[in-house]
């Protein structure tokens, strides 16, 4: 048998034991994710360098579905997300906040004739709310 005709043979072997392979479906669906954010449990993360670990656990303890890190002067979306926890950090890459839903810093901001807006601050990501 020449070396062609091995690799012929192997490859066709190959293919026939993946094509016997039966799938197997679930049991049952998994649980639908609710995904309603808590930052209590995830104030944790305070103080301590970001890192992906990091963020993962926090996201896993505020029982959000999806996080995301906010670093200094970063242009940010503003709309709630009850689902997102935000990870906010300095220039030093430490996390100084942990937040759900938009990213509103509640310090500085400050209502003015009924709508609010952010008082000016560079080391603040610009937080516009509507009225």
């Amino acid at each position: 048998m020449t070396a062609m005709q091995r690799l012929f043979a192997l490859s066709c072997a190959v293919l026939a034991a993946c094509a016997q392979q039966a799938v197997v479906p679930l049991a049952s669906p998994p649980a639908p994710h609710s995904g309603a954010c808590d930052a209590a449990p995830a104030q944790f993360a305070v103080g301590r360098a970001q890192t992906a670990p990091l963020v993962e656990e926090a996201r896993q303890r505020s029982g959000a579905y999806i996080a995301r890190v906010l670093r200094p002067n970063q242009a940010v979306t503003l709309e709630f997300n009850a689902q997102r926890v935000n990870v906010v950090v300095d220039a030093e890459n430490k996390v100084t906040a942990v937040r759900c839903g938009a990213e509103v810093v509640p310090d500085a901001v400050t209502s003015v004739a009924g709508s609010a807006t952010t008082v000016p601050d560079p080391a603040l990501p610009t937080t516009v709310l509507p009225p």
